[in-house]
């Protein structure tokens, strides 16, 4: 296991490589993580891997949240170790990056057969970052598959933040025994990893925007004094603190439900993350003004993806209602289960 301090150098290092090489190839800029051992760091011990575990993978995903990454670096931290704990091999660098396709209504597959006589074909929607993926990563009924982008037809397409989210044509595809296994209810389980994922990203994201805004509100001057001085600007800072610090809670709970793979606290931090990500954008546009939605400012990088991203798991309604249920139908008083969540 890595200690504390351990992990506060993955994040400074990752943090600068980013900041320094975002903005270029992602193929390039792959390589140079790939060199860094991101994949080693979240791997057992047994395997050869740091055994960063979730503490780790929420550093980099958050890491990755925060700056332009153009790269499904947060997805494959959260899967390349879940991946091996199935019984799959660890991913050879020829297979990295991974992303999942997870969305809401997005996998429509054919699957038959069994074995090395395991067919797939079909059509993927709005997969992240497809054009820099090697594997996607598919629930599908019970089994989870992995299937190379070079074998697929990509449609290239964009989110609102202009991130890649392409269409994937699935020609007739034979997988062999070690692309793919059995588990149950492997689709929600996989919607749940990627939710994971997208949910300690926002958090990087959020932090972002909450630090452009408090820097834009103490420079900002209007009628002589800075708009921090005012009482209604001070309110409206707080409020966006306070969804940081729900997605900051969010990111803690997803670390220790990976490590102990357990559903119900993704659950939890998915249903309050996706609320406090949108309000976060909300106020910061809101205290920015005009400047904050023109190109040559940085806010929309963060504020594009905190709505984009927190859209893409699923309506606030379905998450709140699975939350609800679990709640409700679980044995002995819902309120003590909701204060331990």
């Amino acid at each position: 296991m890595i200690d504390r301090r351990e992990l506060d150098a993955v994040r400074d290092v990752v943090h600068a490589l980013l900041a320094d090489r975002a903005a270029g190839d992602p193929g390039t800029l792959w390589a140079a993580l790939q060199d860094l051992g991101l994949v080693e760091l979240v791997l057992p011990e047994a395997l050869g891997g740091m055994g960063g575990g979730g503490a780790a993978i929420a550093e980099v995903a958050r890491v990755s949240g925060a700056l332009p990454t153009p790269v499904p670096l947060a997805e494959t931290v959260c899967l390349a170790g879940w991946l091996v704990s199935l019984g799959l091999p660890v991913p050879t660098a020829e297979q990295l990056p991974l992303t999942a396709c997870a969305a809401p209504g997005a996998v429509r597959l054919r699957v038959s057969g069994t074995g090395d006589g395991l067919v797939v074909a079909g059509e993927l929607d709005r997969v992240p970052w497809v054009g820099s993926a090697r594997t996607v990563v598919v629930g599908h009924e019970d089994r989870v598959l992995l299937l190379s982008t070079a074998d697929l037809k990509i449609e290239p397409g964009t989110d609102v933040a202009g991130d890649d989210r392409g269409g994937v044509l699935v020609p007739e595809l034979r997988l062999a025994a070690d692309r793919w296994t059995t588990l149950p209810a492997a689709r929600e389980v996989v919607h749940r990893r990627a939710a994971a994922a997208r949910v300690l990203a926002l958090g990087g994201a959020a932090d972002r925007a909450l630090e452009l805004t408090v820097e834009h509100c103490r420079t900002r001057i209007q009628f002589g004094r800075p708009l921090a001085q005012f009482q209604a600007v001070g309110q409206l800072l707080a409020r966006m603190a306070a969804g940081v610090a729900v997605l900051q809670a969010a990111g803690h709970l997803v670390a220790t439900a990976l490590d102990d793979d357990e559903p119900d606290p993704l659950e939890s931090a998915v249903a309050v993350g996706i609320p406090a990500a949108t309000s976060v954008a909300a106020v910061a546009h809101q205290l920015h003004g005009a400047i904050g939605l023109t190109r040559e400012h940085p806010l929309h990088l963060s504020t594009t993806r905190l709505t984009a991203w927190a859209g893409e798991l699923g309506p606030e309604r379905y998450w709140a209602s699975r939350l609800g249920s679990r709640l409700l139908t679980a044995p002995g008083d819902p309120w003590h289960r909701l204060v331990k969540a």
